[in-house]
């Protein structure tokens, strides 16, 4: 498979679609070297006949890590006033995208 097709890297801009849960999947796809938009055998779902993306095969998944990650540790709840963007404000955007990049930063060697 193509290392550039199949990258894990995160889904950015265009690439991103539906909710939440629908990204995780579909990142959970990605990292499993399938392609999300691949059609698959499964339970019957809304495309008919039993076929459906593959990311959709992994919305269980997704929905657990988000329910793993509900109550953030201490460790990366961090003060509002370091999140100020643009507007020079803290908004739930920048404080959200602070709280994952300090979450992933503890994972860095």
């Amino acid at each position: 498979m193509d290392g550039a097709r199949w990258s894990t890297r995160p889904l950015r801009g265009a690439e991103v679609q539906g909710g939440l849960i629908e990204r995780v999947a579909r990142q959970l796809c990605l990292a499993a070297r399938i392609d999300p938009n691949k059609h698959i055998a499964g339970k019957e779902h809304a495309m008919g006949e039993g076929r459906h993306s593959a990311w959709i095969a992994f919305q269980g998944e997704a929905r657990a890590i988000l329910e793993a990650i509900r109550e953030p540790p201490r460790s990366i709840l961090i003060d509002a006033t370091k999140c100020e963007g643009e507007t020079g404000r803290a908004t739930s955007r920048n404080i959200w995208a602070a709280m994952i990049d300090q979450a992933l930063a503890e994972d860095r060697p």
